[in-house]
């Protein structure tokens, strides 16, 4: 049993070393990960003077009809 030990001491130290070599920046500041305000988002993350967003409003109209197994419907997108 003695000879297992330092196998399994090994593999775990080296597991260990290599998942810090996967993440080298986590004491990274945080500065450097967040994009820079502009007038699309602010330096609070809040949306800016020129922020914008896409908008969709559907009207979906389904009938099931279970006797016969069918579904039917339609529907608008309005873009």
């Amino acid at each position: 049993m003695k000879p297992i030990f330092p196998a399994i001491l090994l593999l775990f130290v080296s597991v260990l070393t290599a998942a810090e070599a996967t993440n080298p920046g986590k004491f990274e500041q945080i500065d450097l990960l967040l994009p820079a305000p502009s007038e699309v988002r602010l330096a609070t993350g809040a949306p800016g003077p020129a922020y914008w967003q896409q908008e969709a409003n559907y009207f979906i109209e389904v009938e099931l009809d279970e006797k016969q197994s069918r579904i039917e419907g339609s529907g608008v997108i309005e873009y």
